[in-house]
């Protein structure tokens, strides 16, 4: 038995496991797939503008970089930063950076509030 996606024709067993994974996340089968699919996409893009990265600092190291391959590294670092701002490794540093913020804050109310030694000459 074959169950229809939008013209996808996929095995039962493996549309049912889809199904499933859909149902955990509150969702459709199709919107998995998209998922999927975006993520595969910034998977590729990152890897291609990492490589292009490495090839512009070689350039940059080794003095040769044109004033446009400047540009372009900057942009180029802009689509890095913009990637890594969105995935779920930065939501995760940004809550354990937000933690040591916030201790940090309490050690110095701390030290703040220590009475001042008396020094001895």
């Amino acid at each position: 038995m074959v169950q229809a996606l939008e013209r996808l024709e996929i095995p039962f067993p493996t549309y049912h496991a889809l199904a499933r994974i859909a149902k955990s996340h509150n969702s459709t089968p199709l919107k998995v797939i998209e998922g999927w699919i975006a993520q595969h996409e910034t998977q590729e893009t990152r890897q291609s503008l990492r490589q292009e990265y490495q090839q512009l600092i070689e350039k940059d190291l080794s003095h040769s970089l044109t004033p446009d391959e400047e540009k372009r590294l900057d942009a180029v670092c802009d689509g890095l930063n913009t990637l890594e701002a969105q995935s779920q490794n930065n939501a995760t540093w940004q809550q354990q950076t937000g933690a040591i913020d916030e201790q940090l804050t309490q050690i110095h109310r701390l030290l703040v509030a220590l009475p001042e030694r008396a020094t001895t000459p």
